[in-house]
């Protein structure tokens, strides 16, 4: 039923667009052939192109390291509840509200057909001008169905021959070939207000189109009249082409017209860019992890690069540093581009080394995949760092070796990394043996 609702959706967005263009640009026109076939091009168009789904891919980076989810209790904000009521209601009973409402229409449809094909079989068949008609009292008004054409039997001779040649120009142009499309789509869209009035469209334009063809052999006023005799007599059945249609006034309005300007058709083409802003918003979207060789991380575990950290257990673990852009390259060159993963395990952890005071300030933050995340939330405090007191760690400030950090003002420096042990070692040599503190200032050219 979702699905059938999300079609239906779109089906109607697209009769919206060509009923509107109709409605403002088209209706008022006399070249009622082209009319006829822009609104049949809306039909199909609303059956169709909804049926057609394009999409479009959206790459996204699979994280490198994953992170076990946190178990959240479920829980429904308060207010909810009622919300959640009414989708229950709906995903429940409105399936059985659509077919019941869908049966009785189908029901009375079928009556009325079944009205009509025994006054078929029961009713003497007349021929007159190329059509098989019934004239019976059953009768209030005259109307075509497919081939046969059923009028009063209270008409005068001229008034007979004008309403057999008006259903006669709805049989001939094959009119019911609309009207049984807008029937099927009136049952299946019971719910939608547009599909009937793009149906009254389809239907004022059929008669526009018998109209122009009776003027051609008949006075206007004589078929006016004819007309308005016919004025409260409204069709029964709506499968058919009725004679006495309820839109008589706007009938004479356009028999009067002039013939309007072909240049006025142009006015159909609007209804291209508005299909396709259509289709563009009926677009969906596929998520594709991107797992492109340039796309993964380096990853150097005590010392030595691997391929992949999945099968390193964390409690393993002793110690994880990330470096990206510039600390990266500068050490690792162009396999460090996409950020390079330190990591020492317990196995291989540095030897126990005596200690002395730096002062800097903290960044209180997380390693995750992808960078160090410093916390807004902690407020700028002296930290000891804790490094070798025999002799002087080595000082890599905005990639560049240094004597020593005395110089650097904290509020000055945007990040901090340490290295020791293995770790130093494997990227610096014997000159990170006392330990490796890596600075980033907020002022790096």
């Amino acid at each position: 039923m979702e699905d059938f609702g999300i079609y239906s959706l779109k089906a109607g967005v697209i009769l919206t667009v060509f009923w509107g263009i109709y409605l403002l640009f088209l209706q008022k026109e006399t070249f009622y052939r082209f009319n006829r076939g822009f609104l049949l091009t809306g039909l199909v168009a609303a059956i169709l192109l909804p049926l057609i789904v394009i999409r479009y891919t959206v790459e996204i980076s699979a994280p490198v390291i994953p992170i076990a989810p946190i178990a959240v209790p479920h829980t429904v904000p308060a207010g909810t509840t009622s919300f959640f009521s009414f989708l229950q209601f709906c995903n429940r009973w409105l399936p059985v509200i659509y077919l019941t409402v869908l049966a009785v229409l189908v029901c009375i449809r079928s009556a009325g057909l079944t009205l009509i094909i025994k006054s078929i079989r029961h009713n003497h068949l007349k021929q007159y001008i190329g059509c098989q008609f019934i004239e019976s009292t059953e009768f209030s008004h005259a109307f075509s169905f497919f081939k046969y054409v059923f009028i009063p039997s209270n008409l005068n001779e001229e008034e007979k021959n004008i309403i057999i040649k008006h259903e006669n120009a709805h049989i001939r142009q094959k009119h019911w070939i609309d009207l049984c499309i807008t029937n099927l789509l009136c049952l299946m869209w019971w719910f939608n207000p547009i599909v009937r009035l793009y149906e009254k469209a389809i239907r004022n334009n059929h008669e526009y189109l018998a109209d122009r063809e009776v003027l051609a052999d008949y006075q206007p006023e004589n078929y006016q009249q004819t007309l308005l005799n016919q004025w409260f007599q409204t069709p029964i059945y709506p499968i058919t082409n009725s004679f006495s249609h309820n839109n008589n006034l706007k009938r004479i309005n356009m028999m009067k017209k002039n013939i309007s300007n072909p240049t006025k058709k142009l006015f159909a083409l609007l209804a291209i860019p508005a299909l396709v802003i259509c289709l563009m918003g009926f677009s969906e979207k596929e998520y594709v992890v991107k797992d492109a060789e340039d796309d993964k991380h380096l990853y150097i575990v005590d010392g030595k690069e691997v391929s992949s950290v999945d099968d390193i257990l964390p409690e393993k673990i002793e110690s994880i540093t990330v470096l990206k852009n510039a600390a990266a390259t500068s050490v690792y060159g162009e396999k460090g581009k996409n950020s390079v993963i330190l990591i020492t395990t317990k196995a291989n952890a540095g030897q126990e080394v005596s200690q002395e005071t730096v002062q800097t300030p903290a960044r209180i933050g997380r390693i995750d995949s992808h960078s160090w995340i410093p916390s807004e939330t902690e407020q700028e405090k002296p930290v000891e760092l804790n490094m070798l007191t025999k002799n002087k760690p080595l000082y890599i400030v905005d990639e560049k070796e240094v004597t020593n950090i005395e110089n650097i003002l904290p509020e000055k420096i945007e990040s901090i990394t340490v290295l020791k042990d293995a770790s130093a070692t494997s990227i610096y040599g014997e000159r990170g043996k006392n330990g490796v503190i890596i600075i980033t200032s907020k002022t790096k050219p």
